[in-house]
């Protein structure tokens, strides 16, 4: 007859054991049954030992089960008596005994930080009185044991962890008297990996001074962002036509505290293309400033219109009553880069008058109208940047014109036009003229306009007083001089 052990409700098996006689009969077997109170009726066989664990439905409190022992031999049984069990409604005494303690997840360990880190899934529901703790195994094989949240995430502070070395965790749980243990999780130290502390650091771009043809250094200036990291150096790097390169470090005394730096080349040459970079290193890290560029500008004659031969001007000769001197200058080639021709008349006033000379060599003077006799002086002056040089001067005496005649506009008052706004982009001037009344037999009237370059162009006033003078496209910001020119015969005013 078997003998049960308790059964309590909730459990899914019922065991017990049997005394079995020997000897039994040669290939004899023993085999357990349970009938539960629904009749439902499970078996299982029965160790050497006489122990046996019948697997049943879950059991139910006052459940009442009967069990027997049946002794098998070929085609022939035999049973025990039976023997009956009521379930028992108690709890289990270990309220954690079927409890699933979730393995931990350990945080990534780097050499440096000085603690280890983890999460644990505290699986749902938990039985009441129940708490976690997390355990964990040291590299020297000591523990430690830290408190888990209500998240699941445990802390344990150490000291400053080592690449290389491994610690083990496992979660504890623990109600009462019963403590129940998670499968272990490792995390190994990795090795800390270099971050580039110049990445968000703007290296300066330097500006260069202008170099010459000649010079044996370059010189420049960088105003540096002051919240540089720590650690971190700067140089000056100047990269030549060939490839190579030339630095300076900027805390160097070729260093100003006002970031102004020089960097000794060999001679530079003119047109050849220099550029200067700001680099900062922090460890194996660095980087660089944008290219700031120079061109070797060609280096300077003192003054290039001192070996240049200023032509002197032949002057038209000049009448009572004109009121424009004219003539031409042959401009000496090669002309120096860069230089403009100006002609000067300086009048019996000492007022003098200045027009440029147009690429031709010819130009056009407008004054006040002279009278015969009077001494007027013309010279070319050739301008190049600051410096200038002067033709020898030509002077001319104001000449009587024709013998007896007289001069019908001496007296007639020209008067001043006023004139039409003028575009860039416009190809003429217009404009209107008062003509005063009367004016002398045969006069006729004419509309000049002085060019920029010098230049006169021309046009008819009508009788209405009203001109238009052609001058080819204009620009903005140019100087155009009208002036209206009264004719009679030889004589104009």
């Amino acid at each position: 007859m078997p003998v049960l052990n308790p059964a309590k409700a909730g459990e899914t098996h019922v065991s017990g054991s049997v005394t079995l006689k020997q000897p039994a009969p040669a290939g004899t077997t023993f085999e357990a049954s349970v009938t539960l109170q629904d009749g439902t009726t499970t078996t299982a066989t029965i160790l050497p030992s006489g122990e046996f664990t019948v697997g049943t439905k879950p059991l139910t409190a006052g459940e009442i089960l009967s069990a027997k022992v049946t002794a098998i031999n070929g085609n022939f049984k035999k049973d025990s008596q039976t023997v009956s069990l009521t379930v028992d409604a108690g709890l289990p005494t270990n309220p954690i005994e079927n409890y699933d303690v979730a393995t931990p997840m350990m945080q990534l360990a780097v050499e440096g930080d000085k603690a280890i880190k983890g999460q644990v899934t505290l699986v749902q529901p938990i039985p009441n009185g129940t708490s976690f703790k997390a355990m964990i195994t040291l590299p020297d094989g000591t523990t430690k044991e830290t408190t888990i949240n209500s998240s699941g995430q445990f802390e344990l502070t150490t000291d400053a962890l080592v690449a290389g070395q491994t610690y083990t965790a496992k979660v504890v749980a623990t109600n009462g008297a019963n403590m129940k243990e998670s499968q272990s999780a490792s995390v190994t130290v990795s090795e800390k990996e270099e971050t580039d502390p110049l990445v968000d650091y703007n290296v300066a771009t330097p500006t260069i001074k202008q170099g010459v043809a000649g010079e044996t250094q370059v010189s420049g200036q960088v105003q540096l962002d002051p919240d540089w990291p720590a650690g971190t150096t700067f140089e000056a790097v100047i990269v030549l036509p060939n490839g190579r390169t030339r630095a300076v470090r900027l805390d160097s005394g070729a260093v100003a505290p006002d970031g102004k730096f020089t960097i000794n080349t060999t001679a530079l040459t003119a047109d050849q293309k220099v550029l200067v970079k700001i680099v900062a290193k922090n460890g194996t890290f660095t980087k660089n400033s944008a290219n700031a560029e120079m061109i070797v500008k060609a280096a300077p004659i003192t003054d290039p219109l001192e070996t240049y031969d200023v032509a002197t001007p032949s002057v038209d000769p000049v009448k009572a009553g004109d009121t424009k001197v004219t003539g031409k200058v042959e401009l000496v080639t090669p002309i120096p880069d860069g230089t403009t021709f100006e002609a000067v008349v300086t009048l019996p006033s000492g007022k003098q008058v200045k027009v440029t000379v147009d690429s031709n060599g010819n130009f056009t003077l407008p004054i006040d109208a002279v009278k015969a006799g009077d001494k007027l002086t013309v010279e070319i002056i050739a301008h190049n940047g600051d410096h200038e040089k002067g033709s020898d001067k030509v002077n001319v005496t104001v000449e009587t014109g024709n013998p007896g005649e007289t001069n019908p506009l001496e007296n007639y008052v020209v008067a001043k036009p006023s004139v039409d706004p003028v575009k860039a982009g416009d190809t003429q001037v217009t404009g209107k003229v008062t003509i005063n009344k009367p004016f002398p037999e045969g006069t006729t009237f004419e509309a000049s306009v002085t060019m920029p370059d010098g230049s006169v162009k021309y046009g008819m006033v009508d009788i209405n007083g009203n001109f238009i003078v052609k001058t080819g496209q204009l620009k903005a910001g140019q100087r155009l001089i009208v002036t209206i020119i009264a004719h009679n015969g030889d004589h104009e005013w």
